[in-house]
């Protein structure tokens, strides 16, 4: 078993969900996902800094989250 980590990539959320990383990371832009946020870079117009709870990811999904 790999060690547990609060955070899981757009990726990762994406190929859980069934969706794509683009539907993704425009649900968390938009506020629409309660699973994190994304947060716009300062220097930058187009980058984005995205954070996802596995927690809150596996309440979202009706999963349970093993420690």
């Amino acid at each position: 078993m790999r060690k547990y980590e609060a955070r899981v990539s757009v990726k990762e959320a994406a190929e859980r969900m069934g969706c794509s990383e683009m539907a993704v990371r425009m649900g968390l832009r938009c506020g629409r996902l309660p699973i994190g946020y994304a947060h716009k870079m300062k220097d930058s117009n187009t980058r984005y800094f995205y954070f996802i709870s596995r927690k809150l990811l596996d309440e979202y999904l009706g999963e349970t989250t093993e420690v």
